[in-house]
Order: structure tokens, then C-alpha cells, then sequence
């Protein structure tokens, strides 16, 4: 049956059965308008206030595209980014003091926070993968990180909420500690690692959700990213004093996260909605990569 649809300012004819098929991969979004006189009486109507297509709005690619659309707040990442650069700042300034006790303050520092085989396996400090990613080697090396962690971060957690992009920096920092401690003869220190991990990601949600990221923004997962990060990936590789095993180690480990993590902004509601607030319920499987 042919309905008409009013979508991005555009009025077009569309058969029933391909619309709910098209909510259902996240291609339409729910603000879209229809007018189809069984379910609307008269005049056009937001998809998302009409019952019929609760169980379509309510599926995982449905429910991860509309989450896109929102556009939350990344209080996760922005937390994550002041912290960074706040100790960067606070390393500088003792660099600059030219005190003794700053000076000894930042060896203990480095000696205690950084991670390698030395350190975290051998003398038991099992905190090394997390501390490390605060101390840099100087204000230029963390300014170097923070652009990535910042927009890939954004992105990360626009696609998985915090709690998903909580998972990628968790998965991120194992998987550099892994081939550090592992592999890597020379310990590390600096947040390269979560940046790798977060890029990792936002190449992967591309790969796996497809066309449930809207068209608008398609272009800022998936492989779109290798044109703007694979040179810098590439010009790090001649760089002797940077671990490209723990870069490597945070590219795998927030990559797979991308691939695998089932988020809150996929699972089907609990209980069905009132009309105007949004989609139902209707349980359905997670996705499959694509």
C-alpha cells in the first residue's frame, strides 16, 4: 500500500511495507511525517507518535539511529579531556618551576606511573596502565592527543552513550597494556593509547552498523577516517621514541569493542510507550556486523 511521506522538507509516495522496513534499519527518523488516513485521520503525523510503527522505531538499528539524531551530551569524553589536559597544564608548570621538589615530584611521578614489563608486571604495579596515560613527555605531546580523544571521543560516545565509550577507553587501555607489557622492550607513558583505541572504534561502528548511521554524518565513521588519521598513523611510524605496539595494542583493543559491544542505545524498551514518546516496546536480536 502507498503512503505518502514528508521528510527533510521533501513529500514523497512510499509502500508500507518499505517504510517499517526502513525504520526498522534506522534509515527514516522518527520526526519524518505521514499521512496515511487509517493511522493519522488527517493531515501528516510524526512517525514516532504513531502505534502501528512502535516495534519498528524499537529495534536495535532503529533505536542506535535515532540516538545518532539526538545528539547527547558527551559529558564522558569532555571529563575525560579536561583531565588530561589539567595534569598536562600542572606537569608543565612543575617543569617550568625549575624547584627542586617539583623536580622530584616529577620523577616519582614518571617512575611510578608509567607502564611496561619493569614496572607493572615486575614490581606489581598494577595501576601503571591507567596513570600512564596521564604523564606526557611535555605539553606538545599531550596537545598532540587531545584534538583525537576529543572528536573521536565525541563520536564514540554520540554512537554508544558513556557507558559504551567507557568501554572502548577501558578496552583500549588493556589492549596497549597487553603488548607493552607483552612485547614492547622500552616502557610508555602518554594517552596515545586512548586516542587509538577511540579511532579504533569510530572506524569499526561505521563497519558494523552500515546504513543506521544517518546519512548526514555517515561519513564520520567507517573507513571515511583513514583519510584524515591514516597519515598521522603513518608519520608516527618513523618516530623511534613512540610505542607502536602500545598504538597498536589501543587500535585492537577499542576496534573489537566497536565491532562486539551491545549499548544501552540498542536494546528494545521494557515497557510500551504512551503516544507522542517515542517508540515501544518489542524485543529483537542485537544486530549482526555488517
Amino acid at each position: 500500500m502507498k503512503v505518502w511521506l514528508r521528510d527533510a522538507g521533501e513529500e514523497y509516495p512510499i509502500d508500507l511495507a518499505d517504510l517499517e522496513e526502513s525504520i526498522r534499519q534506522g534509515l527514516i527518523s522518527g520526526d519524518a511525517e505521514l499521512d496515511h488516513p487509517p493511522w493519522t485521520h488527517r493531515g501528516f503525523k510524526r512517525l514516532r507518535d504513531l502505534p502501528p510503527l512502535f516495534e519498528a522505531f524499537d529495534t536495535p538499528d532503529a533505536r542506535f539511529a535515532d540516538h545518532l539524531r539526538r545528539r547527547s551530551v558527551t559529558w564522558l569524553t569532555g571529563a575525560l579531556s579536561v583531565i588530561i589536559m589539567g595534569y598536562a597544564l600542572f606537569q608543565s608548570a612543575l617543569t617550568r618551576s625549575r624547584l627542586d621538589w617539583a623536580a622530584q615530584t616529577l620523577q616519582s611521578t614518571f617512575h611510578q606511573w608509567m607502564l611496561g614489563l619493569e614496572p607493572t608486571l615486575l614490581d606489581g604495579r598494577w595501576w601503571t596502565p591507567w596513570t600512564a596515560q596521564l604523564v606526557h613527555g611535555d605539553l606538545l605531546h599531550a596537545l598532540f592527543n587531545l584534538p583525537i580523544i576529543a572528536y573521536c571521543g565525541y563520536r564514540v560516545e554520540q554512537a554508544f552513550a558513556a557507558s559504551g565509550a567507557l568501554a572502548v577507553v577501558a578496552a583500549a587501555i588493556l589492549g596497549g597494556a597487553i603488548a607493552v607489557v607483552g612485547f614492547d622492550e622500552s616502557p610508555m607513558i602518554g594517552s596515545s593509547v586512548i586516542a587509538y583505541g577511540l579511532w579504533g572504534a569510530q572506524i569499526t561502528i561505521g563497519l558494523r552498523m552500515g546504513d543506521a548511521v544517518p546519512r548526514e554524518i555517515r561519513g564520520r565513521y567507517g573507513m571515511g577516517n583513514l583519510i584524515f588519521f591514516a597519515p598521522l598513523y603513518a608519520a608516527s611510524l618513523f618516530n623511534p621514541d613512540l610505542s607502536h605496539l602500545g598504538h597498536l595494542g589501543g587500535l585492537v583493543g577499542g576496534g573489537l569493542v566497536g565491532f562486539f559491544l551491545y549499548t544501552e542505545t540498542m536494546p528494545p524498551t521494557t515497557t510500551p510507550p504512551r503516544s507522542g514518546h517515542g517508540s515501544g516496546c518489542g524485543a529483537g536480536p542485537p544486530s549482526a556486523p555488517s
